[in-house]
């Protein structure tokens, strides 16, 4: 059902633009964290168990800087001008209106390379994104 799918890339999009809102210096990475995890509570609390484990990394001489995830045990804080991959993302979802067994169970997932500034984030434009999917069976 391609509601279904889209209503929910939708909201993993809104998710990542309230982590986003939320990254900015002198901001402990677990409050980031917590920030989107309260958002889904409060809006889809059916799918919290089915969000992916972190909401992202800060990229640095390493791709991906393993002390600095974006998860609910890293009380590292965001400083201006550090680099994170902000990502979400959902598995396990079910297709009711599938014919096939591989069709019945999806996943979604949304990522942004962003940087730490001193002000609140704010997205202006975000009727003009376009979904971009990738479809693997």
């Amino acid at each position: 059902n391609n509601c279904l799918f889209q209503g929910n890339y939708t909201f993993l999009v809104n998710l990542e633009e309230e982590l986003l809102k939320t990254l900015q210096a002198g901001t402990k990475l677990c409050d980031v964290y917590e920030a989107g995890v309260n958002y889904v509570k409060k809006e889809k609390p059916d799918i919290v168990d089915k969000l992916t484990k972190n909401f992202g990394f800060a990229m640095g001489i390493e791709f991906r800087e393993s002390s600095l995830v974006i998860g609910p045990k890293t009380t590292a804080v965001a400083r201006k001008g550090m680099v994170f991959n902000v990502n979400v993302g959902l598995s396990g979802l079910v297709n009711k209106d599938s014919q096939d067994k591989e069709g019945k169970l999806y996943a979604l997932f949304v990522g942004d390379t962003a940087m730490v500034n001193d002000v609140r984030y704010s997205v202006n434009n975000l009727e003009t994104l376009q979904p971009i999917s990738l479809m693997v069976q």
